[in-house]
C-alpha cells in the first residue's frame, strides 16, 4: 500500500519555487533560441551546398563578407568542399558526405528543440499549478482578514 504524504509549503516557499521555474524557463528559452539559430545555419548550408554542388565549374557567385560588403567569386567545387571542425581543423570532404552530415545534424538539433519544448510545456504546467495554489492562499488570507 502507498501512503499519502502531506507536504506543507509556506507562501514564501511557493513564490521561491515559482521564481526557480521562471529562471529555468528563461534558460530553456535561450537554449531554444540558440538551437533555432544553429538550425537556420544548417538549413542555409544545406540549401547552398545543394545548389553549388551541381554548378558548372567557374560559375560566378556573390559572397557576403558582412556589413553589406560582397565579392564576386568563382565556384570550383569538383565534388569536394572543405568542412571545419573543432580546433579550426579544416578537411576536404565529398559534398555528398557533407550533405549527409548536415542532414544528421539537422535531425539532432530538431530533436533537441523538441525536447526543450516538451520541458517548457511541463514547466508551464508546474507554473500554473503553483499559481493556482498561490491564488488560493492569497484568497484565503484575504477572507481571513475580513473576519
Amino acid at each position: 500500500m502507498t501512503k499519502e504524504q502531506k507536504i506543507t509549503l509556506s507562501l514564501q516557499q511557493l513564490v521561491e519555487e515559482r521564481q526557480k521555474l521562471n529562471s529555468r524557463m528563461k534558460s530553456l528559452q535561450q537554449k531554444a533560441g540558440t538551437r533555432s539559430q544553429i538550425l537556420a545555419e544548417l538549413f542555409a548550408a544545406r540549401d547552398t551546398l545543394n545548389h553549388i554542388k551541381d554548378s558548372k565549374t567557374e560559375e560566378k557567385i556573390m559572397v557576403d563578407l558582412g556589413a553589406g560588403v560582397y565579392i564576386e567569386a568563382k565556384i570550383d567545387v569538383k565534388g569536394k568542399v572543405q568542412r571545419s571542425f573543432a580546433g579550426n581543423i579544416i578537411i576536404d570532404k565529398k559534398a555528398e558526405n557533407v550533405l549527409k552530415d548536415i542532414t544528421t545534424d539537422i535531425e539532432k538539433v530538431q530533436k533537441d528543440i523538441e525536447a526543450i519544448q516538451q520541458e517548457m510545456g511541463q514547466l508551464v504546467q508546474s507554473q500554473q499549478g503553483i499559481d493556482t495554489i498561490i491564488g488560493q492562499i492569497q484568497q484565503k488570507q484575504f477572507q481571513d482578514r475580513k473576519k
